[in-house]
């Protein structure tokens, strides 16, 4: 299955997914997990508080503060990708089904990626 972003739903539904044991790939546009945030102003923070903002399976930290912000929340995102083994495809760009196959009933996809899929442990070390 492909999810299409990185953000805080993209990292949910997939973390969901792997966890029901379904297969599951995110592509992202942006060059590295959390960039969705660390590319907006400044002192942005989220406007609402960190306990109706958890993601599946890993709550932030007790020493996270009320109002998160957005770096802190960009380098969670990136942390929790590698915590769940979670597969992130950057450097994306957003591309269109290409066909549904009558056969079986299933979207192709082709994807302009810039580098392959990897595990997050393993994207540090890439190019």
């Amino acid at each position: 299955m492909i999810v299409v972003g990185g953000g805080q739903a993209g990292l949910s539904i997939a973390a969901r997914l792997h966890q029901l044991g379904i297969d599951a790939l995110i592509v992202d546009r942006h060059q590295r997990v959390g960039d969705n945030w660390r590319t907006r102003y400044h002192s942005l923070t989220l406007h609402n508080e960190v306990h109706v903002n958890h993601l599946p399976y890993l709550p932030f930290p007790p020493t996270f503060p009320v109002y998160i912000p957005k770096d802190k929340l960009a380098n969670w995102f990136e942390s929790y990708v590698e915590a769940m083994e979670l597969e992130f495809l950057d450097r994306t760009p957003n591309s269109s089904p290409d066909a549904m196959t009558k056969e079986r009933s299933e979207w192709r996809v082709t994807l302009a990626a810039q580098r392959t899929a990897t595990r997050a442990r393993h994207a540090a070390a890439s190019p």
